[in-house]
This record gives C-alpha cells, sequence and structure tokens, in this order.
C-alpha cells in the first residue's frame, strides 16, 4: 500500500465503495519500481533485458531474488482467455520438474511453480527485463552473478539477438511480441529509426490476428 501510494499516482475514483488501494493507474512501469527503490528506501537496485532461466538461477541461489515482468493469461467468467501484463517475484527453482519457483500476488498463490517453458514464453512479452533490489554492500556480488549483463548496452543487445531470432521462429501473438521487442531494444540501443520500423511491423501483425488472439 506505501509503495502504491507513490507508484500509482491516478485519480482517486470515488464510485467505488471500498477504499482504494492505490489510485486508479491501470500499468506500473518497470522504471516506476526501480525509482521508487532509489528514491525512498535504503537499497540499490539494477535493471536489465535479455534474461533468462539460468541468470534468474544463478542470482536466486546466491541469495538474490529477481523481479520479472511477464504475460499473464487468463480465462474470465464467460470462458473468454485474455492477456495482462503481471509482475512475478522470483524466489527459487526446482530443476527436478524445470520449474521456476515464484510469489504471486494475483492469485497463484505463495511459491507458485511455473515450468521454464511457460516461464520464458510469458517472459517474451516484455523483453525479458528484470530488476534485483539487494543492499549496497552486496553490489559487487550482484555484479559478478549478472557478469555480461553488469553492462546494460550488452543487455540491449542481447534482448535484441533474442527478437531476432524469435522472429524467425515464433507466429501469432509471440510473433508480434517478438517485433514489439525488437522495437524495445532498438530504442535501449538509440537506433530510433529502425525501431520505428520494427513497431510498425509489430503493429501491422497485430492488425491481423483477429480477436481470439
Amino acid at each position: 500500500d506505501d509503495i502504491a501510494e507513490v507508484v500509482k499516482p491516478g485519480i482517486q475514483d470515488m464510485s467505488l465503495d471500498f477504499i482504494q488501494q492505490g489510485k486508479s493507474d491501470k500499468n506500473v512501469m518497470p522504471y516506476e519500481l526501480t525509482d521508487y527503490v532509489q528514491d525512498f528506501t535504503e537499497f540499490n537496485v539494477v535493471l536489465r533485458y535479455g534474461g533468462d532461466v539460468d541468470l534468474l538461477k544463478r542470482l536466486v541461489a546466491a541469495g538474490f531474488p529477481v523481479v520479472v515482468e511477464k504475460g499473464y493469461y487468463e480465462a474470465d467468467y464467460t470462458g473468454k482467455v485474455g492477456w495482462l501484463g503481471h509482475y512475478q517475484f522470483v524466489t527459487g527453482y526446482e530443476d527436478a520438474i524445470q520449474a521456476i519457483i515464484v510469489q504471486d500476488t494475483w492469485n497463484d498463490g505463495p511459491d507458485f511453480r511455473i515450468l521454464y517453458d511457460e516461464f520464458s514464453n510469458g517472459w517474451r512479452s516484455f523483453d525479458f527485463i528484470f530488476f534485483v533490489v539487494y543492499p549496497p554492500e552486496r553490489e559487487n556480488e550482484v555484479f559478478q552473478l549478472l557478469g555480461l549483463w553488469s553492462d546494460p548496452n550488452w543487455s540491449y543487445q542481447r534482448a535484441l539477438d533474442i527478437a531476432d531470432q524469435d522472429i524467425l521462429t515464433q507466429t501469432g501473438i509471440d510473433l508480434y511480441f517478438s517485433w514489439f521487442n525488437k522495437g524495445t531494444s532498438l530504442v535501449k540501443l538509440g537506433q530510433y529509426s529502425l525501431a520505428a520500423q520494427a513497431y510498425d511491423q509489430a503493429f501491422n501483425l497485430y492488425a491481423t490476428l483477429g480477436t481470439d488472439n
């Protein structure tokens, strides 16, 4: 609730019959969360793109849980499946069943397990973005674990390389996400003209998908 007061600065909806926790801001960007860490806590934070499951495993095994933003599919009361962006807090993994362990505030409860492939597929929706919050005195440990991801530009280029590969292998909505990721990665690399072309390709594809997708 304390965080929501800062990162969800929308207009209070007085028509609701309950006390609204956070105002009517329907999307919180990763930079809003990392800004909160920097401005309102004594912790440090590092945000990168192009992550993978092996990196998550390396970080959580060393005691550094990771926040990722990923796509989330759920059926509504009519049975229609919808999509939304969602943060998940990665705290462990279980190789025996090939699953990431997350703490989830939506409806999956504590220690929820998501198979590696399913997790990565949802993560594609947001260019495999992640961030780690850590005590300042452990910064060297975090950056050693990050390895090449310590360099933000390397992470942007890696995310771009993943998007280019996914464009060759994905279809439907996942192909749309791949093109969108390419645009996002190119923006981070300062290649704005190429980014605009990638975004145009993404939205041209999106227009052909139909309501089921």
